[in-house]
């Protein structure tokens, strides 16, 4: 955060923002303190949850082992990076810990009703509005492969005369394009459409489905574009919406508890900052 703020602020502003990523941290840290030890005192004498935490962090290291081979090569992995592994893994059981005291005492007390998830969708209905998307089929003659610019022109033209006489685009593109999709019938799918040069991306989007554009030149060559497929732009529906929703609230909601919470506990602790 530090790194970032210097090349953002001036010394005095820098220095005010230092003291504030210092505060951050320390909060942090002593929250953190706060959970683990409260954690600690609640479930260590109770054995039928220590055993399931136990469990489950017997589980996450096999994982995490059979990921990379073998236990001793995980706890190799580990030693290289500069940690102690049994530092690591009591790190590991506490936050196990502190996730079941948070799932007890925070988690069930959140509740996010149909109501509100509907309530955010309408009236923050431009998060959900998605651009029109189109795919598209390239012809692509590279200048670097002819003697001259001109000997390039004159294939894509050829390549147009037979598209006008009705040949497969798909097949002249794979039989002739030059680049990187001709194995796929030069097919850029929704998805590669944001990889496209911006000066060619403002001509896909001017076409619609089945239109073939002019031959287009670029300072690489020649190219020859067919609209493939466009998805008109539309709100994604509500009920594709709610759970990203839910799952939205349901954090905020958890973050604003999971601080009272904390904030309630250490009113049982004494803090010292030195």
């Amino acid at each position: 955060a530090i790194r970032e703020a210097e090349s953002k602020y001036n010394k005095a502003a820098l220095d005010e923002k230092k003291v504030e990523f210092y505060e951050d941290a320390l909060n942090e840290l002593i929250n953190r303190k706060v959970l683990i030890q409260t954690a600690q005192e609640a479930l260590r004498k109770d054995e039928i949850k220590m055993d399931e935490i136990e469990k489950s962090l017997d589980a996450f290291i096999k994982g995490a082992a059979k990921e990379v081979g073998s236990l001793s090569r995980f706890y190799e992995i580990v030693s290289e990076q500069g940690i102690d592994p049994l530092e690591k893994k009591r790190e590991l059981k506490d936050d196990l810990m502190v996730e079941k005291i948070l799932k007890e005492n925070v988690y069930k007390k959140i509740s996010v009703k149909p109501k509100e998830t509907k309530n955010y969708y309408n009236t923050h209905k431009d998060e959900f509005y998605k651009e029109r998307q189109v795919s598209f089929r390239q012809i692509l003659i590279k200048i670097s492969e002819f003697e001259n610019k001109e000997l390039a022109r004159n294939e894509a033209q050829n390549l147009m005369n037979r598209l006008s006489k009705g040949e497969d685009f798909a097949e002249l593109a794979k039989n002739h394009s030059q680049d990187s999709h001709a194995s796929k019938g030069g097919l850029w799918t929704f998805e590669e459409v944001s990889e496209v040069r911006k000066d060619l991306k403002e001509i896909i989007f001017g076409l619609e489905k089945g239109q073939v554009s002019g031959i287009i030149e670029s300072d690489i060559g020649f190219h020859i574009i067919k609209c493939e497929e466009t998805i008109p732009a539309s709100y994604l529906p509500f009920k594709d919406a709610q759970d990203e929703i839910y799952q939205k609230l349901f954090r905020e909601k958890f973050g604003d508890k999971k601080n009272e919470y904390i904030e309630q506990l250490k009113k049982d602790f004494f803090i010292h900052k030195y």
